[in-house]
């Protein structure tokens, strides 16, 4: 089976959604798919100092369809996407006569793209399918409740034209199929394990102090770190905690983080610090706690967090806010530990309940661990999604 893989994001990893791709990538790679992810968007010579414009990594290959640095000119960039877009078409077409594509998977909600995509397949005559995992602009970063009427339209034109979806929540898959109805899989949780079978076991039964991590982006819209800071004060002078928040924040959200350090006296319990693709399994095991806050709103019900199955392969207590589906899919106090939304009270009773009954938090973190192998693998991810397309 040979599959293309469009998206926007940088390669071959730089966000969550990079490593979501790559992770049922490498799924379908050890079933013996082609799998080749493509980006049409160059995303510049980031914090991780990758040069290169295509490559392989785990038996999955990628290359940007037209370079990987970017122009500093806010209006050249308009021009090297379009031009980025022209060559996407004809890196596809070319490799289509190859060997022809069983399916080609769209991993961005752009209706430019999305509609781009229908236009090139009328050459390449695939299964074209579309990928979600949030709610689109801009119920998506502006936290609207729906999308614009026009939109909507649009939305149900352009897909009509597609195959089947694949979706990371029941909830985004409804929404998406009472626009334009198509046979769907959900694939919630995605972590490729294999970054996580060779980490040493470091498990302290008492900790003299606790380790209390975050990893993420910290866009406050979607994940409100300020609920987890704040609930530091509940706790510091009960306990010897410490909290790392690793992440790469826009300068606005890490000066509101600041501010809230700031006027809360935490200074000497936060660290900010940011951490490589590679490094990523080694700073979660490390950690005693592995914590995750998301407010709740329309957009978390439609979202998973990705970083809940690599924080659970850790076999460390996990702690999120109870939001979007993922009590349906883990069971609280047994694999994970989920808190109130919004609430910095409730978020340091669990965090507390967590250091008093350490023993137990453990064995549910071991839990959640066995979850994650046994149903929202890497290898499981790609199963279904070759069966679905092998469906279609």
């Amino acid at each position: 089976m040979k599959i293309a893989i469009i998206c926007s994001y940088p390669l071959p990893y730089g966000m969550a959604a990079t490593t979501r791709i790559f992770s049922y990538s490498k799924g379908l790679v050890a079933l013996g798919a082609d799998i080749e992810v493509i980006s049409y968007m160059p995303s510049g010579i980031g914090i991780d100092n990758l040069e290169d414009d295509k490559g392989e990594l785990d038996g999955v290959k990628y290359r940007y369809a037209f370079r990987r640095k970017r122009t500093k000119n806010k209006i050249f960039r308009y021009l090297e996407v379009l031009w980025s877009l022209l060559l996407l078409m004809k890196y596809l077409v070319k490799n289509n006569g190859k060997s022809k594509y069983d399916a080609i998977i769209i991993s961005s909600d752009n209706l430019v793209i999305l509609c781009y995509m229908i236009f090139a397949n009328i050459i390449i005559q695939s299964k074209l399918l579309f990928i979600f995992d949030e709610f689109p602009i801009p119920i998506r970063g502006k936290l609207k409740k729906a999308i614009p009427a026009w939109k909507r339209n649009a939305y149900s034109l352009i897909l009509h034209f597609y195959s089947g979806y694949i979706s990371m929540t029941d909830t985004l898959l409804k929404y998406y199929q009472d626009i334009s109805f198509h046979k769907g899989i959900i694939v919630s949780s995605i972590t490729d394990i294999s970054r996580f079978e060779k980490l040493p076991v470091r498990v302290n039964m008492h900790p003299a102090s606790f380790r209390i991590v975050y990893m993420g982006n910290m866009e406050l819209s979607k994940d409100n770190v300020d609920n987890i800071l704040l609930s530091l004060a509940y706790l510091r002078n009960k306990y010897n905690i410490h909290l790392f928040l690793y992440g790469n924040p826009s300068k606005s959200n890490k000066n509101e983080l600041l501010d809230i350090i700031k006027s809360n006296e935490l200074s000497d319990y936060v660290t900010f610090d940011y951490v490589s693709y590679v490094d990523v399994p080694t700073i979660l095991n490390e950690a005693d706690v592995l914590v995750s806050s998301q407010p709740d709103t329309v957009r978390a019900a439609g979202g998973f967090p990705t970083k809940l199955g690599e924080y659970l392969m850790t076999a460390k207590p996990v702690l999120c806010t109870d939001v979007g589906e993922i009590s349906e899919y883990f069971v609280d106090k047994k694999e994970v530990y989920l808190a109130m939304p919004g609430s910095p009270k409730d978020f340091a009773d669990k965090l507390s309940y967590i250091f008093d009954n350490y023993k137990e938090a453990l064995l549910a973190g071991e839990a959640g661990k066995q979850k994650i192998i046994n149903n929202y693998s890497h290898y499981q991810a790609g199963n279904k999604i070759f069966n679905f397309i092998k469906s279609l």
